[in-house]
């Protein structure tokens, strides 16, 4: 072709009915290249984006619940591992001074044992 070239993208899909040109033609601008049978959406039929959007906006309102329920569930989970932590810091104090008490009892024992 000795002519400027371009490339046709349809705005929408659909089945091409009929050429109007064939390659090789030269065309002006407006003028018909071809007649595309695009599917509309009928009065007793939603439009089938619309159905799209009603279904993402459901898995949207789904996935914010879910989102909500994991953060009470890890609140809950948070608040268990925080009691476990200050029970278990409780025990090693306890721990510690049971520690000490008996170090003071074993240093003491030779001391009675040298008097007898």
């Amino acid at each position: 072709p000795n002519g400027a070239m371009t490339r046709i993208v349809p705005s929408r899909p659909g089945v091409v009915a009929s050429l109007a040109v064939h390659e090789g033609d030269t065309v002006k601008v407006g003028q018909p290249l071809a007649t595309v049978l695009v599917e509309q959406a009928s009065a007793s039929r939603a439009d089938p984006s619309g159905e799209d959007l009603g279904a993402i906006d459901q898995q949207h309102a789904l996935l914010d619940q879910q989102i909500d329920l994991s953060r009470h569930t890890q609140g809950d989970e948070v608040a268990k591992l925080t009691a476990s932590i200050a029970e278990a810091k409780a025990e090693i104090a306890s721990f510690d001074r049971e520690i000490e008490f008996q170090r003071g009892i074993v240093k003491v024992a030779p001391e009675s044992w040298t008097g007898c």
